[in-house]
């Protein structure tokens, strides 16, 4: 691979692991800024991602790295991508059901506890078992662990079948996350007359949401069609996959970072900025499902419970 591109890669990844952290810190330790939970899991998805692509720089030319960081490498490159698609569908699925919750007569806002556990839990699940499998893989082979030729970035197997295992998890991922988020629009934009639906969207700016994860969704459509060529046999990672590969984390911190109260969160020392960044709420009818959304001027992706900083 180009030397150039190999420089570019690694800048992205950089840049992405420096941002991703940035903007997960400033959502974590600012009590004004409040996201769901699956918003910091698919953030620090990414800044795993990024760790897992640049465990060999300064290895990625010249004489192959030694035998345990490039098997690490492995583990963490072969399992990456699944981890970031299970954050990415958790991420819209959880948008889903707060969705649904719009429609419901009931007052409970926050989902069943067990179920956000999943959503949490599970690409993690995912993650360690593709890592254990490469390491059962590399362990009982050593001669199939080395540097990859194609890009020189990461270390991977000499065998196709676990990157199909990858690349067959994560286009699962990836149709779970854009069916739900399309029955996510569909829910909200169902019934465009329906007066509590409509002080809903108004109020926790629904429109500004999907807008924002039509944006976000592009570099995981992109992906999906990678992962459907990974089934063909051998097919090298080009300069293009390469460089769109590294910049998903930073794509999607950027997306998910670039709002109104994380830019004032991070410019704390102006005056005014200590004050809160919620205003009174328009309301929406009494008894409704989410009527406690309406407490804060936020998105949909905000108008969650703020449960890991608690």
């Amino acid at each position: 691979m180009n030397p150039s591109l190999i420089d570019v890669s690694n800048a992205c990844l950089i840049a992405g692991l420096v941002v991703s952290s940035i903007v997960l810190a400033i959502a974590w330790l600012s009590p004004r800024v409040t996201r769901i939970s699956t918003w910091f899991n698919l953030l620090l998805s990414g800044i795993i991602f990024d760790i897992s692509y640049m465990l060999i720089i300064g290895a990625q030319r010249g004489s192959q790295p030694g035998f345990g960081i490039c098997l690490f490498s492995a583990m963490m490159t072969y399992a990456a991508p699944a981890l970031t698609a299970y954050a990415y569908a958790a991420f819209c699925l959880e948008l889903f059901f707060l969705a649904r919750y719009a429609q419901s007569p009931t007052p409970a806002v926050n989902m069943n506890p067990g179920l956000k556990a999943c959503l949490l839990g599970i690409p993690y699940f995912i993650h360690l078992g593709i890592a254990m499998e490469v390491l059962v893989i590399g362990l009982t082979d050593r001669s199939r662990v080395h540097r990859d030729e194609d890009t020189s970035l990461y270390c991977h197997l000499e065998w196709h079948n676990p990157a199909k295992v990858t690349a067959g998890l994560s286009l699962v991922a990836i149709i779970i996350a854009l069916f739900a988020l399309g029955f996510t629009i569909r829910a909200l934009y169902r019934n465009p007359r329906d007066p509590a639906m409509k002080l809903f969207r108004e109020t926790t700016k629904a429109h500004r949401m999907v807008i924002r994860i039509a944006i976000f969704s592009v570099l995981p459509v992109i992906g999906l069609l990678f992962s459907v060529l990974k089934f063909r046999p051998r097919t090298p990672a080009s300069g293009v996959f390469v460089i769109i590969f590294s910049l998903f984390p930073l794509w999607s911190a950027i997306v998910l970072g670039s709002q109104a109260d994380i830019f004032r969160a991070l410019m704390f020392w102006k005056s005014g900025a200590s004050s809160s960044f919620s205003v009174e709420p328009r309301g929406l009818p009494e008894g409704h499902g989410l009527s406690e959304l309406g407490k804060s001027d936020c998105s949909l992706v905000q108008c969650d419970t703020n449960d890991w900083k608690q």
